[in-house]
């Protein structure tokens, strides 16, 4: 890290930017991985909560959603 005071809070701001990043790839690629692993199950687009389906329209934008528009609210 830089000497300047300055310096080292942006230094410090942009390594917690770093790490939320870090942590929401992480996130994305295991709800990635629960989605194919829904898929070998023949579970994919059924609702956790309600178990109906979950519409084409709301897998096309989320393909990794779980839950139905209904139980999402």
């Amino acid at each position: 890290h830089s000497s300047d005071s300055a310096e080292q809070a942006q230094e410090r701001e942009n390594d917690e930017v770093i790490d939320a990043i870090g942590d929401e790839t992480r996130e994305a690629i295991a709800a990635t991985r629960a989605a194919l692993a829904r898929i070998e199950e023949g579970t994919y687009g059924l609702c956790d909560a309600c178990g109906g389906y979950i519409s084409p329209e709301r897998l096309a934008v989320l393909p990794e959603a779980t839950r139905c528009i209904d139980c999402a609210v």
